[in-house]
């Protein structure tokens, strides 16, 4: 990441978790797991803890708009955050029937 903007950090401590909006410029599409990781680095939490709610791009630019969710721990994140009970369907490329 090389350039990171932090443009609103609230602590919520009712339910344990700090949300933080920023501006990044990246040279290419970041993946939630590369947000994860620098916010958690940045912040001193562990990756696992880290929920990205929104990578918005500017169509032309490298510049992203994003939300993270910031936990103390994974314990509080799994008691607040919704949780799919299906299992995500993989797309075949193959087209076939």
């Amino acid at each position: 990441m090389e350039h990171l903007k932090i443009i609103h950090d609230k602590e919520n401590k009712l339910l344990g978790f700090r949300e933080v909006s920023a501006s990044a410029h990246f040279p290419k599409t970041p993946t939630s797991l590369d947000i994860a990781a620098a916010f958690a680095e940045k912040y001193k939490s562990s990756a696992d803890a880290c929920i990205v709610k929104k990578i918005k791009g500017s169509f032309g630019t490298k510049n992203f708009s994003i939300i993270v969710r910031i936990y103390s721990d994974k314990a509080s994140m799994d008691k607040i955050e919704k949780k799919n009970k299906k299992p995500k369907k993989k797309i075949d490329a193959g087209g076939g029937k």
